[in-house]
């Protein structure tokens, strides 16, 4: 049987380090008042209205303000200063590198009075050359996956591909074989909340099970499959950029099971091939043994309201798999032929239930044994 215990723990503390605009974002813009003019000196408060946490920054002589490394989530941008008027952008979603320019006009009033503005900031990327594909926590929970593997959506992004040929020795593990803009296998960096998580051959991150679980506590990922950036550094290929969710203000948990087995599977070539016993006895049902459960739940919220948060999570997979083998052993010509002193020997071999092979157009003294291998793999992972 094989077995995987995972074990990831995240500290997010509010210090700068060398990685820390990889999982963040970055709000930015210009104050200008109704004529256009930029206006220096004014006090802007942005505040994630998930967590409750502000930060407060002064646009500059030119009126540019700019809040780098601010957690991701949906923000409001308020700006004030004397003689004008309050403005409130809202409905600001920062997702991770992103840069959000929101520029703010101000109208000459009462600071006291408010203009509230519902909307988005331009979704296209000015500020950067970088290729950058999101993919979000909907189209995370949402979308089909085989064995809820995440790394399986960076393939829905332009310029990454799969490479189903190739030796299991070229990454290391069963994970996906991704290539990003052509790059090698071993060239596609895999960071976790800034942290390298690739195959201890520099290959897809997974588990024993050839699956990187973990569907419930990401809250979206990146792939930049352009010119990165430097804090990118090390990697002359691809990145998929993983944040992991954190907690908020309120309470929220999930519990979930996934459960599949050969009932709705048809059967295939090589199930019919390695099942050959059975239905030579006459059974309908050929195909090779598979029952697979995935299980777990998620929990999330506040420790102190508006300024630390808790989210942690269990995930547990059972697979009862079993896979098709064929073997080489002696045919029953060879058996017949054996002197007794080597009968025992080849007795030790079953006795072959498939075609002979043949060297030439010839049989060459041994024929296909085709048997199902049971592969029985527990996969337990958490994060805190």
């Amino acid at each position: 049987m094989s077995k995987s215990f995972s074990i990831l723990l995240v500290l997010t503390l509010h210090v700068s380090l060398v990685w820390a605009q990889v999982t963040t974002g970055t709000i930015l813009g210009t104050v200008t008042d109704e004529t256009g003019g930029v206006l220096p000196g004014v006090e802007i408060t942005l505040t994630n209205t998930d967590t409750g946490i502000s930060r407060a920054v002064v646009s500059g002589d030119e009126g540019t303000y700019q809040a780098p490394n601010l957690s991701l989530g949906n923000y409001e941008v308020e700006a004030g200063l004397a003689g004008f008027q309050t403005s409130v952008r809202s409905g600001i979603q920062l997702t991770v590198g992103r840069e959000a320019v929101v520029d703010i006009r101000l109208s000459i009033g009462e600071i006291s009075e408010r203009v509230v503005v519902e909307g988005e900031a331009a979704l296209v990327e000015t500020t950067s050359p970088v290729l950058t594909g999101l993919v979000d926590e909907r189209k995370i929970v949402d979308l089909p996956l085989n064995g809820r593997s995440f790394t399986q959506l960076a393939l829905i992004q332009a310029g990454v591909g799969y490479l189903k040929a190739g030796p299991q020795s070229q990454t290391g593990n069963t994970g996906e074989k991704i290539s990003i803009s052509g790059t090698r296998l071993t060239e596609t960096a895999f960071l976790l909340d800034g942290v390298d998580i690739r195959g201890h051959r520099q290959g897809t991150p997974t588990s024993e099970a050839g699956v990187l679980l973990g569907v419930d506590t990401t809250r979206e990922f990146s792939v930049v499959s352009g010119i990165a950036g430097a804090e990118y550094g090390g990697f002359t290929g691809g990145v998929i950029n993983i944040v992991s969710k954190s907690g908020t203000n309120e309470f929220h948990g999930t519990v979930f099971e996934f459960h599949r087995n050969k009932s709705l599977d048809t059967a295939n070539f090589f199930d019919n091939k390695n099942q050959l016993n059975k239905c030579q006895e006459g059974s309908s049902d050929c195909r090779a043994p598979f029952v697979r459960n995935q299980f777990g739940f998620t929990a999330g919220g506040p420790i102190v309201s508006d300024r630390t948060f808790i989210f942690g999570s269990y995930e547990g997979l059972r697979d009862r798999t079993s896979t098709g083998v064929t073997s080489r052993v002696p045919d029953a010509p060879s058996r017949a032929l054996a002197v007794p002193a080597i009968l025992p020997y080849l007795d030790a071999y079953p006795l072959p239930n498939g075609a002979p092979f043949l060297r030439e157009g010839v049989p060459d003294g041994t024929a296909a044994f085709n048997f199902t291998d049971a592969r029985p793999t527990d996969v337990d992972y958490f994060m805190t």
